[in-house]
């Protein structure tokens, strides 16, 4: 019995890391709102949907917004659940609705939004001190950014 399930254990991990990794080779490598291409330097400003929808990536967190808020229920909640933004300092992977972002006209981005994200409010605050007219901003305020 326990080698059965160990069985069936090791192979659900195989397919899964198999998913993963197809769904990481795959990503599209321009932006969906303004078809830029995403330069590998500026991961650290790009927001990601590797699933519930078809895969999408955006250059900026400003382009991603605004798709967002031009889109119906159902594709804003699959981006509420499967999009990834990157952590500004350290580009790791961070959920968007769990990262912490600051919007500030200083911060240059790919198509100059000036929105980065952080995985914790107090990285989001300490970076924000450093800059001028910088707000710390959570997922639902960003999401309901105004945005062109």
């Amino acid at each position: 019995m326990q080698k059965t399930a160990f069985t069936v254990l090791l192979m659900v991990i195989v397919i899964l890391s198999g998913v993963a990794y197809t769904a990481e080779k795959t990503m599209p490598t321009t932006c969906k709102q303004c078809n830029k291409k995403i330069a590998e330097a500026d991961i650290k400003f790009a927001v990601y949907i590797p699933g519930g929808i078809e895969p999408s990536s955006f250059d900026d967190i400003g382009c991603a917004v605004v798709w967002y808020n031009t889109e119906c229920a159902m594709r804003q909640s699959a981006f509420d659940n499967y999009a990834i933004a990157h952590d500004y300092v350290t580009g790791a992977p961070i959920p968007v609705e769990k990262a912490f972002y600051v919007s500030s006209p200083d911060v240059k981005t790919p198509k100059g939004y000036g929105i980065v994200a952080f995985s914790t409010k107090e990285e989001a605050r300490k970076f924000a001190d450093k800059q001028e007219s910088a707000r710390v901003l959570n997922y639902q305020d960003v999401t309901s950014l105004k945005l062109e």
